[in-house]
């Protein structure tokens, strides 16, 4: 933690972090900074509580064919759209995956640069599958620049610095609630350190090395108040249903009711602090948490301040398996999946498909699932790609950046921190059975191609995930029909004990 104008906040410097992440709380947008560079659970934290720290280690030049972004040759420091390219430096995204279709009358939310503040000019642009950079924000030729983004999306691309230096970006997120009324977030500030931090120390509010803490308040320390009465709680009765928690309590004076939702020390998720009244009677209570709780056995906290103390009373939460199954497949056809998910559930790994398609993430079996890549993904090669085919052929592309109406494919190890492995999640493709051949490869920001499986060469290949990875890549399948893609994931517990999972994920081609 450092201080940026007298405030605690946290400097982001490396791991994946979705920077602009809008919600809809009491009926408004709000945007918010989603961490994951602790681990899971995610931490949502206030911009302006956060600084983005873009690291000696993103300056690149560029390169020949990206005039947008200057002569070639030039310095810029790069956040790339694809981890991989730089693990070294902050990866920043978009997250809507928090809203649903009930909670706005428009499902495309308008996402605006207002301006920026700084040393330099700040571009954002995507990448496509062959090196085509898609520029959506440019503050060298003016501002305000708008982006739609549509509800339920996860999405990185790439960001542009042209200068060392602090910066200050004004982003605003606009909507439509449901009645059709107009909703937005207003302007939203973000700090960015861009090289070394002591270069920042000045405009960022940011201490040089060394600089002595800041001094007390005038006058002292304040004497100590007197203790506060404690306020009367009680509360029992837990369920849960999808993310929404359901309790009984008797509330003894008014004050701020907040919930965590724990396993064993960790908190796994917390729902939002409301203000309640004193009840004389018990009163059922429910409240939104903020994610979904998988099989095992809680335990939930529930906390009254009041007064200037607070009471805080525990309960036990047992939860079902939540990983949906059935006797016929449920088929996939657009909409965002993560086909290879790694979570740890009851102390063991288990492979997942996350389905975000619908109103609610559900958790699949992928033996329950056929993944549809309809005939909107076929594109013709643009040049020889050797690892994939010829220039012209066509070829089915399930793409690294949301294409509507294509199932939009990736992988997350999101549910699993540093604390339960050593290492990372072993991604391994075993066995594949179809009429072609597929491969799977991330595009960087300059259209360099990192191939992380290819089934015309000999199986099985590995890949390694590190923990909290949430990444898109473009799966290139050379003819229709039906593909199985057995993998295998891999992982060693801080414990030293080795675990693995199976999984054939089910394509179905044209």
């Amino acid at each position: 933690m450092r201080l940026i104008a007298g405030v605690a906040a946290a400097v982001l410097s490396a791991g994946h972090v979705d920077a602009v992440a809008p919600a809809v709380e009491s009926g408004k947008i709000v945007v918010k900074v989603k961490d994951g560079t602790q681990g899971a659970p995610a931490v949502f934290r206030d911009p302006a509580d956060v600084l983005f720290h873009v690291k000696p280690a993103a300056r690149r030049t560029v390169p020949a064919g990206f005039a947008f972004l200057g002569a070639p040759g030039s310095p810029i420091w790069l956040l790339p759209q694809a981890q991989s390219e730089n693990p070294d430096v902050v990866w920043a995204g978009w997250s809507s995956e928090t809203i649903t279709p009930a909670q706005v009358g428009d499902p495309t939310l308008q996402w605006t640069l207002l301006a920026v503040d700084g040393p330099g000019p700040v571009q954002l642009f995507e990448t496509g599958p062959f090196g085509e950079p898609r520029l959506f924000f440019d503050s060298s030729d003016g501002l305000p620049d708008t982006e739609p983004r549509p509800i339920g999306t996860h999405a990185h691309f790439n960001w542009v610095f042209h200068a060392p230096g602090a910066y200050t970006l004004t982003f605003a997120v606009a909507g439509k609630l449901p009645g059709g009324a107009d909703a937005g977030s207003g302007p939203v500030r973000y700090r960015f350190c861009v090289d070394e931090l002591s270069a920042c120390a000045t405009d960022a509010g940011v201490p040089a090395p060394g600089a002595p803490p800041p001094p007390p308040p005038p006058g002292g320390a304040s004497p100590a108040a007197p203790k506060a009465t404690p306020p009367a709680l009680r509360v029992s009765r837990p369920s849960v249903r999808g993310r929404t928690l359901t309790f009984r309590a008797r509330i003894g004076q008014r004050g701020k009711l907040d919930v965590a939702v724990k396993r064993g020390r960790r908190v796994v998720t917390r729902a939002k602090a409301r203000t309640v009244g004193a009840s004389s009677r018990q009163r059922t209570f429910r409240v939104r948490l903020g994610r979904t709780l998988g099989r095992g056995t809680y335990r939930v906290a529930v906390r009254l301040r009041a007064g200037g103390a607070s009471t805080t009373r525990t309960m036990t939460l047992r939860r079902r398996a939540t990983t949906a199954t059935a006797a016929r497949a449920v088929t996939l056809a657009d909409g965002h999946v993560d086909a290879a998910s790694a979570r740890i559930v009851g102390g063991r790994l288990r492979f997942s498909l996350k389905d975000s398609t619908g109103r609610r993430v559900v958790w699949r079996d992928p033996a329950s699932v056929v993944i549809r890549v309809v005939d909107r993904a076929k594109v013709k090669l643009p040049a020889d790609r050797g690892f994939i085919g010829r220039a012209g052929q066509t070829v089915w592309m399930i793409p690294q950046v949301q294409k509507p109406g294509v199932i939009w494919s990736g992988w997350n190890t999101e549910e699993i921190s540093s604390r339960q492995i050593r290492g990372g999640v072993t991604w391994e493709l075993r066995k594949v059975s179809g009429p072609g051949r597929v491969v799977l490869f991330q595009t960087g920001a300059f259209g360099d191609e990192r191939v992380l499986f290819n089934s015309g060469r000999r199986l099985p290949q590995r890949s390694v995930i590190a923990p909290g990875t949430h990444a898109h890549g473009n799966w290139a399948f050379t003819a229709k029909g039906t593909y199985r893609l057995t993998f295998t994931l891999r992982v060693t517990t801080r414990a030293g004990k080795r675990q693995s999972a199976t999984a054939t994920l089910v394509h179905r081609v044209g």
